[in-house]
């Protein structure tokens, strides 16, 4: 056994005796798994019998069943006196996970795909992107969409309506794999998997970083979240001292990577104008920091001579150029996670309900100290 292929050394953990499956065919699926995903490759061979067998905690005899199995799936094939090997044809069979998103967001989605594509690679997995519109929860039936198109699981991007919803609860109860990604629309109400970024760290660590530079007058301008994030920003910025509720200024929706704000520049001229006391801005989208940026120069209140500003969210590697410090989502990050819980889900691996990522700080030299 001293001399067994490190590659077999799953097969450690193969066995759960609490599981109810028989043993045999949990050996046989650890093979197997070290076959379709190529850490074993055609030709390779086995550890004997009773080295599998100490390897895995199992009698002979099992073993001998999870090789039948295997044997007749054509995955491994006996050689008289020689041994058992992976079969010449045991060719690893990939499979399809879907990537549901609203079709505004395909910037930012095809980056994130972009950068999942060597480790989905190497779990022999293929992505079908499904962009949607708003009205696409209300005409299609989703679990049936998704079964149509032969996916394994599927990452999904969901939005405040009523009818979607409704679609990830019907998703719940089909039990395909899935993970809500990014936003948190319905979280109190939904069980599924999410990943996210950590954006009530990021705000959290805007304040802190502008108290520290001594500012005591900051100010927040941002488009309405969900109720839960909202009421969130809403209790940091009040515990500011000295906040002022007329410092929080409410947009009224997020706009797209390549899209317009309308009269964003008016908003920010008039936010100004009407809080010539703020020292620093915290802004929640890009557009926002710019026209900030642009406004409070021509009131003689440069940034950052006179006014200090916080981006929480960064868009520069979408082509957006940034004029102020801000927080970046670390896409290579976020696609490692969407992968490693992706392929968790299919392998039926317990999965926390909620992962979060740190955003990282993209320093522009937009605070001075006051």
């Amino acid at each position: 056994m001293n001399d067994m292929n490190p590659q077999f050394t799953p097969i450690r953990h193969a066995i759960d005796s609490a599981s109810g499956i028989p043993r045999y065919m949990q050996l046989a699926k650890a093979i197997q798994r070290l076959i379709e995903t190529q850490i074993v490759m055609p030709g390779d061979q086995l550890p004997s019998t009773i080295d599998l067998a100490q390897l895995a905690g199992v009698d002979i005899g099992t073993v001998g069943k999870a090789m039948g199995l295997l044997v007749d799936q054509n995955l491994v094939i006996r050689r008289r006196r020689a041994g058992t090997f992976v079969s010449p044809e045991a060719t690893p069979k990939r499979r399809n996970i879907g990537f549901y998103y609203l079709r505004g967001r395909q910037h930012l989605t095809l980056k994130t795909v972009e950068a999942m594509y060597a480790g989905l690679d190497k779990l022999l997995l293929d992505i079908k992107l499904i962009p949607f519109d708003k009205d696409f929860f209300s005409q299609t039936d989703m679990v049936a969409d998704i079964r149509s198109r032969g996916i394994k699981a599927t990452v999904v991007t969901t939005f405040d309506s009523e009818d979607c919803l409704q679609a990830m609860r019907q998703l719940e109860q089909s039990e395909i794999p899935h993970l809500r990604l990014d936003n948190r629309y319905f979280d109190d109400l939904l069980s599924s998997p999410l990943l996210t970024e950590n954006h009530e760290k990021a705000m959290s660590d805007s304040i802190n970083l502008l108290r520290e530079h001594g500012h005591q007058a900051i100010g927040f301008i941002g488009y309405r979240f969900s109720d839960q994030r909202d009421l969130v920003y809403q209790q940091m910025m009040s515990d500011v001292p000295g906040y002022r509720d007329s410092w929080r200024l409410v947009t009224s929706q997020w706009v797209p990577v390549g899209q317009g704000m309308p009269m964003v520049d008016q908003i920010a001229r008039g936010y100004l104008h009407e809080n010539p006391e703020l020292t620093a801005v915290i802004a929640y989208h890009p557009l926002e920091v710019k026209a900030i940026v642009e406004q409070a120069a021509l009131l003689d209140r440069p940034v950052p001579q006179k006014l200090s500003i916080i981006g929480l969210r960064d868009w520069a590697e979408h082509g957006v150029q940034m004029a102020a410090s801000a927080w970046r989502v670390p896409i290579d990050c976020m696609a490692e996670r969407v992968v490693q819980l992706v392929s968790n889900l299919i392998e039926k691996k317990e999965v926390a309900r909620r992962t979060e990522i740190d955003f990282q700080w993209v320093d522009r030299g937009s605070i001075l100290f006051v």
